[in-house]
């Protein structure tokens, strides 16, 4: 997230908690974010 852009902290958090994807099979791998929902989430928000 580039630090020049003025969105509010916790609308930044919770779309990325909103956008983020679990393990694969609950065991396997990391958490993933979803970056491209993230940014339409974002610009959903400016318009």
């Amino acid at each position: 997230m580039p630090r020049n852009m003025d969105y509010p902290r916790g609308i930044t958090v919770s779309i990325f908690f909103k956008y983020t994807q679990g393990k694969t099979f609950g065991v396997f791998g990391e958490p993933a974010v979803n970056i491209l929902e993230v940014n339409l989430a974002l610009d959903g928000i400016l318009k």
